[in-house]
């Protein structure tokens, strides 16, 4: 049996959408409620869906003299926050930058696109890591592959062979 306990804050139709019918005196909206949601799984609980490498591509990158600048393209089947920490880019040395915060910025908005489309194409520049490709792009670098919500997913950045 799992329990899980929950606290939303929901207005009183919304209480009432829920089956809450033995509320006895109507509150003034908003209402804090505290709901434990309990269940037994009749089946084995099904394999999390974890995104992987391959769920974000490298489509384009720009070397110039003192930025980088990279298009990819996200797939998302699921819910995936890619930018939950500030993707860096890593160099052979483990030097790190971020990304521009404009183009941050703009990443931001390009990956709402995964919501509708399950898919989007972002941009993202950074100030020139030291030494030469390869470099590594690391996107939630504070968080573990498998995370479910925002996993740390690494894109290799190469020279074009």
């Amino acid at each position: 049996m799992m329990r899980r306990l929950l606290t939303a804050v929901l207005p009183v139709p919304a209480l009432l959408d829920l089956g809450c019918s033995a509320i006895a005196t109507p509150v003034s909206p908003p209402v804090v409620v505290t709901v434990v949601v309990t269940a037994t799984p009749e089946e084995p609980t099904p394999v999390v869906h974890r995104a992987t490498d391959e769920a974000v591509t490298l489509g384009s990158g720009v070397v110039l003299t003192d930025t980088v600048a990279l298009t990819l393209t996200v797939r998302a089947a699921e819910p995936t926050v890619y930018l939950f920490d500030t993707p860096v880019l890593r160099d052979a040395d483990g030097g790190e930058v971020t990304p521009l915060p404009q183009s941050l910025e703009e990443a931001h908005f390009a990956l709402l696109d995964c919501i509708t489309q399950r898919q989007a194409t972002i941009g993202l520049e950074f100030p020139r890591p030291g030494g030469e490709p390869p470099w590594t792009l690391v996107f939630n670098p504070q968080h573990e592959p498998g995370d479910y919500l925002a996993p740390r997913v690494e894109v290799r950045v190469e020279n074009e062979r």
